[in-house]
């Protein structure tokens, strides 16, 4: 956790984050929190910069990956019938524990590896497999995506601005050793 530090130090620290000589990082839960939870005006009235484009994709990302979860499970219920009676619960553990507990880990990169390889391998699944298999793998895909940029767009506002880094600062760590 960072400590709140003064204007000044906070002006020293932009330039070592730009030299590559200190990184900052905020977790992407509180990221996604911050998006749904707190008001474009509020933070608009405190640093004067909007976040409404960041607030739009990153809802819009959470609300598609949830539909896209429900119109795995309704796929399910089409294509097996009974049979989805037990599977979707399943549906329901995996996605919480795919999505809910690995939030945290991964990049852009591994989780879009991770999309093509899931969506590879639907591809030669019989057909009954394969269209649920891949909205649930995008679903994933998207909920990461969503949690991926709240976190990049909340670090680049901490940058640009004090007062947003002030508000957050106990949610904030600095690791001066980034080389």
């Amino acid at each position: 956790m960072a400590q709140c530090i003064p204007e000044d130090q906070y002006k020293v620290l932009q330039q070592q984050i730009a030299a590559g000589e200190a990184r900052l990082t905020v977790s992407r839960t509180m990221a996604r929190q911050f998006f749904t939870h707190v008001g474009n005006q509020n933070v608009a009235d405190l640093t004067g910069q909007s976040i409404m484009m960041e607030k739009v994709v990153v809802i819009f990302l959470l609300l598609a990956s949830i539909l896209l979860v429900f119109l795995c499970m309704a796929m399910m219920i089409d294509r097996y019938g009974w049979a989805a009676m037990f599977v979707i619960p399943l549906v329901g553990i995996f996605w919480t524990i795919l999505a809910g507990f690995t939030t945290e880990l991964g990049s852009t990169v591994s989780s879009t590896l991770s999309l093509v390889a899931v969506l590879t391998i639907a591809y030669f699944l019989p057909t009954t497999y394969q269209w649920p298999i891949a909205i649930f793998a995008c679903s994933i895909y998207l909920f990461r995506m969503a949690h991926i940029f709240a976190q990049h767009s909340l670090s680049r506002l901490i940058l640009q601005s004090y007062d947003a880094y002030d508000m957050l600062c106990e949610h904030i760590e600095i690791d001066r050793d980034a080389t």
